[in-house]
């Protein structure tokens, strides 16, 4: 049975926890997502608790709250907390992911033109060390299962994609592109950051080898903190790099002989962690993740379908073309319109906001990111704002 959007009491109840829906129509979640009260409560803890006892507080609490987390967040993306690693941000998990995966002088990779340049750079900078680019093209329709074929070469060991597409939306199908790639014994790595905390992510069904985000965008955590899922089957394989004292199968011991160096590596995703953890950012990320998994993420797409579809009917009315994927399987949160003729995206935005309504503009169009959180009453906002032009 498909799910349901969530209904006025119940969306009532879940914007009470976003304050800035007091001041706002908030259209702009692809950008920077609302943080929850729980998530700032959960920060302004820790940030007390580091106050007030210092060294302590992470001696005898830290390992407790970040495992914690790790379960949750595992848990959340239908994972094991043993492929689940804290980064700063998306960036961070791709250059894990391209610096690791034991490439040889000469293999090449899978990209796709368009693609966030944080998707992109830290695999074509692998060029120096011998790796080859191959690139993917991009139609306005967005890549097919074909044009991944027709790129592949005779050494193809990865492709790297943005789940959706930063700029309009795109949303790629991971289980197609996932089981070409394994059938012909290479790896998929994945750009989440426009998918997660909006969208269905079940690790244990999905050929997805290394999926990275920062927390800042769809699943409502604080600059700063990010996740990066390494499947089993890939961390077995890579040649970590990136490698400190947090990388230790127990960093929460305290250390031998300084000198000896004869320390045991841990053998999960959490051997990228190698340094000194961002407790709050953790707690805060905790704190979103519980809402989203109390939610549940069935219903949070469900609702965000419905307000994208209707969006795209009531703009259109009013004279402004959709050119996001909103129909078919590719939707995503993401909504591009264009303006009638005449009109700048931009001078829209700037007057959009002065009416407390958050968006932004990208390639001649507003660009929108509608959450779970939003409501019909928002795209009413916007249109009736769209329409005095």
């Amino acid at each position: 049975m498909a799910e349901k959007p969530f209904d006025p009491q119940e969306l009532q109840e879940i914007r009470a926890e976003f304050p800035a829906l007091r001041r706002y129509v908030y259209l702009a979640s692809n950008g920077l997502g609302l943080l929850p009260r729980r998530a700032r409560r959960a920060a302004t803890a820790v940030l007390r608790q580091l106050a007030l006892d210092g060294i302590a507080f992470e001696i005898f609490h830290g390992h407790e709250l970040v495992e914690r987390a790790r379960q949750r967040t595992a848990d959340f993306f239908g994972a094991s907390p043993d492929e689940i690693a804290f980064s700063r941000n998306t960036t961070e998990g791709l250059i894990w992911a391209a610096e690791s995966l034991p490439w040889n002088p000469g293999d090449e990779v899978l990209l796709v033109r368009g693609s966030h340049p944080s998707t992109v750079l830290p695999f074509l900078v692998r060029q120096l060390a011998g790796l080859r680019v191959r690139w993917v093209r991009y139609s306005t329709s967005g890549p097919t299962l074909d044009d991944f074929r027709a790129a592949w070469g005779e050494r193809t060991r990865a492709v790297v994609l943005s789940w959706v597409e930063f700029h309009n939306g795109f949303r790629h199908d991971l289980t197609a592109v996932g089981n070409l790639a394994h059938e012909r014994g290479a790896w998929l790595v994945c750009d989440a950051v426009q998918g997660w905390g909006a969208l269905p992510f079940e690790a244990r069904t999905l050929p997805v080898d290394v999926a990275a985000a920062g927390a800042q965008k769809w699943l409502l955590g604080p600059p700063g903190i990010g996740v990066c899922y390494v499947a089993r089957r890939a961390r077995n394989s890579m040649r970590v790099l990136h490698v400190g004292a947090g990388s230790l199968a127990n960093p929460w011991e305290p250390l031998g002989p300084v000198t000896s160096y004869d320390t045991e590596m841990a053998t999960g995703a959490n051997c990228f962690e190698e340094g000194t953890r961002n407790l709050p950012g953790i707690a805060a990320l905790e704190a979103s993740i519980s809402l989203l998994s109390e939610l549940g993420i069935g219903r949070i797409a469900a609702q965000i379908q419905s307000l994208v579809s209707y969006l795209a009917a009531e703009a259109e009315r009013v004279g402004w073309r959709v050119k996001s994927a909103w129909g078919g399987r590719a939707w995503s949160g993401i909504v591009l319109l264009q303006p009638p003729e005449g009109e700048n995206a931009e001078a829209w935005m700037h007057r959009l906001h002065q009416e407390h309504i958050a968006i932004n503009h990208r390639e001649g169009c507003l660009h929108l990111g509608i959450h779970f959180y939003n409501a019909p009453q928002d795209i009413d906002a916007l249109v009736r704002a769209l329409e005095r032009s």
